[in-house]
């Protein structure tokens, strides 16, 4: 009976676990790690027609993909550290060409009622650059912006809060089988977006003595310091590396960790 009963909370605890780690993933864990020896990763990708609201639109998108230059090449040397696969490489692509690997793209609404966007793969150009690259899985990343409802509080920590409609950029990640099935998608986090664009002007409403709150965007100089501001902590011994970029690629390593998937 013992024995009956510790082999039943042994397989709960599996079932749990096993449900916990399968968040992303839309096959099992267990497949996932068969199909995906070897994971090719590319280039960050700025979808320059996603919705970006701002007035100097242009300048705005400019900032992303110089910001993104080059990550690709941080990322994939962090999950070949961290993530357990048998090999982990960038994959070079031009700009041109990233987007063939998709078909299109939708924005899909969430149980909070918040939406994200999610890419449909085109499976003929992505099984060709995984042959090329000889590679079995693409982790595709993506910045891309949308507009939720959402609160934003008062910045010293007071009672204000408002309540509107904001725009952000969200990141979109997801592995591609050389098939072009989706193994893996982490969709955009509305609760906690890559870089806002938008922010409340709480000040200015406390000083001009009004109830009237202000929403504005943050200017191009402003997201490209954002973008750049490093806690110079991190993997690699006093490295100066963005702090949003740092948090981003922790995720995708904590979440991609093939050899981690039953030790969580």
């Amino acid at each position: 009976m013992k024995t009956t009963l510790q082999i039943l909370t042994v397989f709960l605890f599996l079932l749990v676990l096993g449900g916990c780690v399968s968040k992303h993933y839309q096959v099992t864990p267990e497949v996932y790690r068969e199909r995906v020896k070897v994971l090719g990763v590319l280039p960050v990708m700025v979808d320059a027609e996603s919705t970006i609201l701002h007035p100097q639109r242009q300048e705005i998108v400019a900032t992303l993909q110089e910001s993104t230059r080059d990550k690709y090449l941080r990322l994939s040397a962090q999950l070949n550290a961290r993530a357990g696969y048998s090999e982990v490489r960038p994959v070079i692509i031009d700009a041109p060409s990233e987007w063939q690997l998709f078909a299109g793209n939708s924005l899909q609404g969430g149980k909070d009622g918040t939406t994200h966007r999610r890419y449909q793969p085109a499976p003929e150009a992505v099984s060709a650059l995984a042959r090329s690259a000889g590679v079995d899985g693409l982790l595709v990343v993506i910045l891309n912006g949308v507009e939720n409802k959402g609160k934003r509080w008062e910045r010293r920590g007071g009672p204000r809060y408002l309540e509107s409609n904001f725009n952000e950029i969200q990141a979109t990640a997801m592995v591609l089988a050389a098939t072009g099935e989706i193994l893996w998608e982490k969709p955009g986090d509305s609760g906690s977006p890559f870089v806002d664009l938008q922010y409340v002007d709480f000040d200015e409403a406390y000083y001009n003595r009004t109830d009237e709150v202000t929403v504005r965007f943050v200017t191009p100089d402003g997201l490209r310091r954002a973008l750049q501001a490093s806690d110079k902590e991190g993997l690699f011994d006093k490295e100066v590396f963005s702090t949003l970029y740092r948090s981003l690629f922790d995720s995708l390593s904590d979440g991609l960790a093939v050899g981690k998937l039953w030790r969580k």
